[in-house]
């Protein structure tokens, strides 16, 4: 064995090198992540009304229903994120 070769990791009976069973089931692969936010359901919600507004504003004619329909979004979105980091900073519900 040369010196500038690392050990080889020792291999498990199904074939998986280097795990024991604190990592067994989990993806953890090198790179950025990020952990849960109490926001996740504002960002969903938001997906969705960007989703169904995209084809309401190449359907409409005019520029009055998706305005509308964009400026009802941007409230729900912004009295939930409000709702939701209120409640996430412990100031209770409302």
């Amino acid at each position: 064995m040369t010196a500038d070769r690392p050990p080889r990791t020792p291999r498990r009976a199904d074939g998986a090198a280097g795990q024991d069973s604190t990592t067994r089931g989990t993806s953890r692969r090198p790179g950025f992540g990020v952990g849960p936010s109490p926001l996740n359901p504002v960002k969903l919600e938001a997906a969705l009304l960007l989703a169904a507004g995209l084809p309401l504003a190449l359907a409409s004619g005019g520029l009055l229903l998706p305005l509308a329909y964009g400026l009802a979004g941007a409230a729900w979105v912004a009295w939930r994120a409000r709702r939701l980091a209120r409640r996430a900073a412990g100031g209770g519900d409302g």
